[in-house]
């Protein structure tokens, strides 16, 4: 074989060779690249759902001040429906939207038990029982550790009420 034909090959093939190999390194390191940007956008997500959860769940848990053991017996119906309509306007606004699913759920069930304490004052243990959930459930949500101890023996009742009122909600719609 011709000597200039060899080295034409071989340089053929050295140029081949180089462009699969920069080719592959540079597919690479996009791939990572793009990886990196998705775990930075799902970091900067993550911080921004907490810092808004940070915002927003105090609000709530405020609301809850006038419905504990020593204050309910104060309120009126009027005042009863105030809370409940400003459980719905935050469930609604920007709390509810960074809320887990089932917090959130749980908040409008809450808010529909208020409507009911509104017309019946004998529903306060009902109301007493979600407002303890929700506020449980708000502190999962922020990674915190339970605000009351609820026995065992309770959970599963609660947790039972709740299915059933998330089977009411998605049938409504």
């Amino acid at each position: 074989m011709d000597p200039t034909l060899q080295t034409a090959l071989i340089s053929g093939l050295v140029v081949i060779l180089s462009t699969i190999i920069g080719g592959a390194f540079t597919f690479f390191q996009q791939r990572r690249e793009k990886f990196r940007w998705a775990e930075q956008l799902k970091q900067t997500y993550a911080t921004e759902i907490l810092r808004v959860r940070l915002e927003e769940y105090p609000k709530l848990t405020a609301l809850f001040l006038s419905l504990g053991r020593y204050h309910w017996q104060d309120l009126k119906p009027a005042e009863i429906r105030k809370i409940a309509l400003a459980v719905n306007e935050w469930a609604y606004g920007r709390g509810g939207l960074c809320a887990e699913p089932d917090t959130r759920s749980a908040v409008f069930i809450l808010r529909e038990t208020l409507d009911r304490f509104a017309e019946d004052k004998t529903a306060f243990q009902k109301v007493r029982d979600w407002r303890r959930l929700v506020i449980n459930l708000l502190r999962r949500d922020l990674d915190l550790g339970p605000a009351y101890e609820i026995p065992e023996q309770e959970y599963q009742p609660l947790f039972n009420k709740f299915e059933k009122s998330l089977d009411e909600l998605r049938k409504r719609g």
